[in-house]
């Protein structure tokens, strides 16, 4: 009798795992197809990133121009540029 309890809980438990393993496979396809985006989104989405960069170079320059350095013509980098703010701030 143990052996063939020992077999029975063997056999549902091999069946659970190909179950579980095809349908994390499956779930692993459908996260891949919920991330592609059509052509029109994705044209959309890299606008729109563009854009937010586009923007946030401009906030640099503009920390840059009210923060004193020297020399004055030197571009600071972006890490530069925060740490000379919160420098000048304290």
């Amino acid at each position: 009798f143990p052996m063939q309890a020992s077999s029975e809980l063997q056999t549902p438990s091999h069946g659970s795992n190909k179950v579980s393993s095809s349908k994390n496979s499956d779930s692993r396809k459908n996260c891949r197809k919920r991330r592609k985006l059509s052509g029109i989104k994705r044209i959309s989405a890299t606008t729109r990133e563009r854009s937010r960069i586009e923007h946030l170079n401009c906030a640099f320059i503009t920390l840059r121009s009210r923060i004193p350095t020297q020399p004055s013509d030197v571009k600071l980098t972006k890490v530069e540029t925060l740490r000379l703010a919160m420098s000048y701030m304290m």
